[in-house]
């Protein structure tokens, strides 16, 4: 009996000998993948948690821009609306259209009762270029 608890436990001591020598190879090769599989748990349950942090972060801030900051078709509008007036003396002014591009914006405004049409020049940041009466001069 004691022969054979000898021998088992000889080949216990032998494999965990061979084990710890290839051991090493298969932690390296084995570790990774303990790694990954941990990190693929996680990496899968992690973005489900900070989706929803950052778009209520995110709401807020884009009301926020949207209230502090008009967009530019109303910031070139309201400047060339102020531009026409203040050109004409006429209260009544009321916007025709709005050309963007990316260096400048074309305002065309309608002046009076008639809707004479005035055209502004205007960078996209609000600053006025020009101002001119685009009509037939005989209908100022």
């Amino acid at each position: 009996m004691r022969l054979i608890l000898s021998a088992t436990l000889m080949a216990l001591a032998l494999g965990l000998a061979a084990c710890s020598d290839s051991g090493d190879e298969k932690k390296e090769t084995a570790a990774p993948a303990e790694t990954q599989q941990p990190a693929t748990d996680k990496s899968a349950e992690k973005p489900a948690e900070p989706k929803p942090a950052p778009a209520t972060e995110t709401k807020p801030a884009m009301e926020q821009a949207k209230q502090s900051k008009p967009d530019t078709e109303t910031v070139t509008n309201d400047a060339c609306l102020a531009a026409v007036k203040k050109e004409t003396g006429e209260p009544k002014v009321s916007v025709l259209s709005n050309e963007f591009s990316e260096a400048n914006t074309l305002v065309m405004i309608g002046v009076g009762d008639t809707n004479a049409p005035w055209k502004c020049l205007v960078s996209n940041d609000g600053t006025v270029q020009e101002v001119s009466f685009s009509g037939d001069e005989g209908k100022q």
